[in-house]
């Protein structure tokens, strides 16, 4: 030893560095075979990391306000971190700086998972940080070497649907027949993702894509594509509303979203969702008691972050996160609407004898040729239509320890829409001509449970209003052709849907909803707008809405104000839907459920009413003349193969109409009746 340290003084700089590069180059390779060779721990099961216990929350050591701060980052989770109830590891000591997750939803509208029967489509995850190993980690050279940053995946569902449906809707001494209808609609959705980032689970940047193809259309040739239909083998792409689609496959939505240090950013024409789905409604899914069919998009940029949790990784160095998330999005909904919507309404344009369909009308415009000037079309900004989205949202999955299953989750949601000058002259005030629209959306949900081997209590529901001013909606009495200003009219829209019930987890589910679209006794000469569907992709039962009132306010409306037709979701009225599930076997399920429905307001162009003129059209509470009718529907349900890949469900629905569907003017048919049948894939 002695002589090794005389040799070592009298050495040169050089020989003792080649010598250190030699030693630590040994160890690097013993590390990084004993990294490779060592026996994986296999990772826990998914009922165990439910029953995991959860630690107390530690404090930040003392004395550690200096430490570097841990980066925030936000990205998505799958379903088995939300029931996994992972806890947290303790933050990682100063030297061993880590990146922390925050999750956040893929839409701010997409808050919760919601309970049976509208499945949750996107999810928020704790992701607690992974402690660092008690050896060295593998060198990233050899990282890469296994696995890349770059990833590409493809989900989405193919769907067919065949229904019969008897005693469809006609008018009374109308020119419509009743009759039967027997068809099949199809859909095919592609999802393709790529993601880039070490984390396969919370990539850094992903681009996502949404493609339709056989967009709800209908089987058969429709559209004449053989001149002679008894010859026909040839298909058309008509879709259920009778319009031939241009192409068989459209891209429908795509974005990007990627991670910034205090949250996520997300561009681009993507999928809207809030709570139950009663204002938007991304439509995705399969669905109950019918499909998705629409779907709200939007153009947007949208930034999400935890405020909270930003604010602790600020000031403690603690990044782990908290409940309250918040959200900002700007939505571009019009950039050249072509044509004022104040335009009258016309009776369509004559082509070889037919009357094409309203173009114009209170709700509507036509489309002339655009200039073809270099940016002319999306010059000037005063008849652009935009709006701005804020949205809070407080999940808290730790408020009980009863069950795995226990959350609170509470939202609100503000919009505030505008625009500017929608009159044909933008030399007028711009408040003359403006609109000022503001929604207001409330949305909760909690699970409670009531012990061991006892079922957990739920509610979840949702309160919307729509209030505001414009004067370019020509529904209040008319427009002044000369200026394009409409009489001001005003909104006061109201819906709202709530239920309670129990259930046990893959057993069954005992509920009941109740729920409310607001209505007008009077459309066209009044100065207040109170009517407006919930969205069509919020179904409740198979007949009541989805036909007879779809065919109703169709008719009764007419195409100029189409966008407050039923179109299948809640109109005009209220209703109470007890539903029951019970599970036969493990992918086997009953579903049974009874709805029973009064008119809000009996709008006699749509309600059959016997009420004298002048004489109040409000139905208050449940009287006889505003009863819609009692509806019953059960439903089998099958799942089967890894990760439910194949749906088949059978649905069959029987309705009895009321007065406000029966009497004059009303319902040809005073019993409806269905039988549908679904397969799916979803991959």
């Amino acid at each position: 030893m002695i002589k090794a340290w005389k040799w070592a003084r009298t050495a040169s700089p050089w020989t003792l560095a080649f010598i250190c590069l030699l030693v630590g180059a040994h160890v690097s390779g013993a590390q990084a075979q004993t990294t490779d060779g060592a026996t994986a721990t296999p990772p826990p099961t998914r009922e165990a990391r439910r029953m995991a216990p959860r630690p107390p929350r530690p404090a930040p050591p003392e004395g550690d306000e200096g430490a570097p701060a841990a980066a925030v980052a936000v990205a998505e989770s799958d379903e088995d971190e939300v029931a996994s109830g992972a806890a947290p590891v303790p933050p990682v000591e100063a030297d061993q700086p880590e990146v922390r997750v925050i999750t956040v939803p893929a839409d701010p509208a997409v808050p919760v998972a919601v309970p049976p029967p509208v499945e949750p489509t996107v999810v928020v995850a704790a992701t607690p940080a992974t402690p660092a190993p008690a050896h060295s980690p593998r060198p990233r050279a050899a990282a890469d070497a296994h696995e890349s940053p770059l990833r590409v995946a493809l989900h989405g569902y193919y769907r067919a649907r065949y229904s019969w449906i008897g005693g469809l809707p006609g008018r009374r001494g109308g020119n419509w027949d009743a009759g039967q209808a027997r068809f099949g609609v199809m859909r095919l959705r592609l999802e393709p993702e790529v993601s880039y980032g070490p984390s396969e689970e919370h990539p850094i940047a992903v681009l996502h894509t949404q493609i339709d193809g056989f967009d709800n259309v209908v089987f058969g040739d429709n559209a004449r594509v053989t001149r002679t239909p008894l010859f026909a083998s040839d298909p058309s792409n008509t879709d259920i509303n009778g319009f031939d689609l241009a192409d068989s496959l459209r891209l429908k939505r795509a974005w990007i979203e990627f991670l910034i240090p205090v949250g996520q950013i997300r561009i681009g024409r993507m999928p809207s969702h809030w709570g139950l789905g009663l204002l938007a409604n991304d439509g995705n899914g399969l669905g109950e008691w019918g499909d998705p069919s629409q779907g709200s998009t939007y153009d947007r940029i949208l930034f999400a972050t935890r405020p909270l949790t930003v604010v602790n990784a600020l000031t403690r160095g603690d990044s782990r996160e908290t409940p309250l998330i918040y959200a900002l999005a700007y939505d571009k909904l019009v950039s050249d609407p072509v044509i004022a919507s104040t335009d009258p309404p016309d009776l369509g344009t004559v082509r070889g004898g037919t009357r094409l369909p309203v173009r114009t009308g209170p709700l509507s415009t036509s489309y002339e040729d655009r200039s073809t000037f270099p940016l002319a079309f999306v010059s000037g900004h005063n008849n652009d239509v935009q709006e701005l989205v804020n949205a809070l949202i407080w999940r808290d999955l730790d408020w009980n320890q009863t069950s795995a299953h226990d959350r609170l989750q509470l939202g609100f949601y503000y919009v505030w829409r505008w625009q500017q000058a929608g009159g044909r002259l933008s030399s007028l005030p711009s408040d003359a001509q403006a609109s000022r629209i503001h929604i207001l959306d409330w949305f909760w949900d909690m699970q409670l449970g009531l012990g061991h081997g006892r079922p957990a209590f739920f509610t979840t529901g949702e309160v919307l209003t729509i209030q505001g001013r414009s004067n370019t909606v020509s529904l209040a009495g008319g427009c002044d052709d000369t200026t394009g200003i409409c009489n001001q009219t005003r909104a006061n829209i109201w819906g709202a849907v709530a239920r309670v019930g129990v259930k046990r987890e893959e057993r069954y589910t005992a509920q009941l909803e109740w729920g409310l679209a607001s209505g007008d006794g009077e459309l066209f000469n009044s100065s207040t707008l109170s009517v407006r569907p919930l969205h069509p992709d919020y179904h409740v039962g198979l007949l009541t809405y989805q036909v007879a009132l779809a065919a109703m306010t169709a008719s009764g409306l007419g195409d100029a104000v189409r966008p407050l037709w039923s179109s299948g979701g809640v109109w005009n009225s209220q209703y109470f839907n007890p539903q029951f599930r019970i599970t036969l076997l493990p992918g086997i399920e009953v579903h049974a459920g009874v709805l029973v429905s009064w008119a809000h307001k009996l709008l006699p162009t749509v309600y059959a009413s016997n009420r004298s003129l002048g004489e109040s059209s409000s139905c208050h509470g449940f009287d006889s003349d505003c009863f819609v009718g009692v509806e019953g529907d059960l439903a089998l349900r099958f799942r089967w193969g890894p990760n439910d890949l194949m749906w088949w469900d059978t649905e069959l629905g029987i309705m009895r109409t009321g007065k406000a569907l029966s009497g004059p003017g009303g319902l040809s048919q005073d019993i409806l009746w269905t039988i549908q049948s679904r397969a799916a894939m979803r991959f």
